[in-house]
């Protein structure tokens, strides 16, 4: 017996061997790739003989349906409470509600990436429920009922027959999601070293954020002995950069300038709201020192409201309202 001895549909001849006088087994590799259909083989007559020298007739074995392609991607339709722009598959809710859809009959499970490989995660923390569309693909609602961790979160489809669908790979696939819940962070800093006096206009500071944040206005921040004028992102920054202008108030004799970003006032992509956050104070004084009395003497110390020949030599005392240098 020989390959040519047997005819296989949607499948490859392996080999063929005599067990003993009344058995023979043939291996077939199944072929891949195939959508649905039948892997049969047959025996071709005149194969076999007996001892008395009589031989075959066709024989053919009973059929086995075979289904080797892998299923499509799942597509998310929606997840709710997103807290980012709609469809971004970015979400900061830990136990979110997740439609999707799939061929019928498939099992959906949930994986999360690691640095390794990735984990399927607990089929206790999540539930599914399909939904039949008669000519349709499913729909399937994933419900995560014990909160998930930060971090990105593949749906894989497994078919009816056991082929597994392919893990979210490239850019925006449809087969994935990112939860974040976690708030951004800031620090500040600003443009002047020295204490701010009358001659500065302007004290700029930069708030430099972690990660991509919107909805930064002046209206955000709490200030003392100055105003906020403007707050714009930098260029090319992602909107993680941000330069926030003030101008320091006059006639402050000393203090600071105090500055917090408050609570809520930007969102991450994912929604998150950022905490309460005090920039560095910065000294200020704008207050023009004055002199408060001017005293004329002469060489004894006398009060001099007069001159004359015999008055000398006199000195005006000047007395400010704050240290002085010249």
């Amino acid at each position: 017996l020989t390959e040519s001895s047997f005819n296989v549909s949607h499948g490859a001849f392996q080999s063929v061997s005599l067990v003993d006088p009344t058995h023979l087994t043939v291996t077939i590799l199944p072929e891949s790739d195939v959508a649905s259909g039948d892997l049969s083989l047959s025996l071709n007559p005149n194969s076999v003989v007996d001892g008395a020298g009589n031989v075959n007739v066709a024989l053919e074995a009973t059929g086995i349906t075979i289904d080797t392609s892998a299923p499509a991607d799942a597509e998310i339709i929606t997840i709710d409470a997103d807290g980012g722009a709609s469809g971004d598959q970015l979400t900061n809710d830990t136990t979110p509600v997740i439609q999707v859809t799939a061929e019928a009959g498939a099992t959906i499970t949930l994986w999360v990436k690691t640095n390794a490989d990735p984990l399927e995660v607990d089929a206790g923390n999540y539930s599914v429920a399909e939904a039949v569309s008669s000519g349709a693909p499913s729909t399937y609602t994933i419900t995560v009922t014990t909160p998930l961790s930060d971090g990105d979160y593949g749906i894989i489809v497994t078919d009816a027959a056991g082929n597994i669908g392919a893990e979210p790979t490239g850019d925006d696939p449809t087969n994935a999601f990112t939860i974040d819940s976690t708030a951004p962070t800031v620090t500040a800093s600003d443009n002047n070293s020295d204490v701010v006096n009358a001659a500065d206009s302007t004290l700029v500071y930069t708030f430099t954020f972690n990660e991509t944040v919107t909805g930064l206005t002046t209206a955000d921040f709490d200030i003392t002995n100055g105003a906020v004028i403007s707050a714009e992102s930098v260029a090319d920054s992602n909107n993680e950069l941000w330069t926030v202008t003030v101008t320091p108030d006059q006639d402050v004799a000393q203090g600071d300038i105090t500055l917090s970003l408050k609570v809520g006032a930007v969102n991450d992509l994912a929604g998150n709201p950022n905490a309460v956050y005090a920039a560095p104070d910065h000294g200020i004084d704008t207050l023009l020192p004055t002199a408060s009395s001017i005293a004329v003497t002469d060489s004894a110390d006398a009060t001099v409201t007069a001159v004359n020949d015999t008055t000398g030599t006199i000195t005006y005392t000047f007395t400010f309202s704050e240290a002085v240098t010249p």
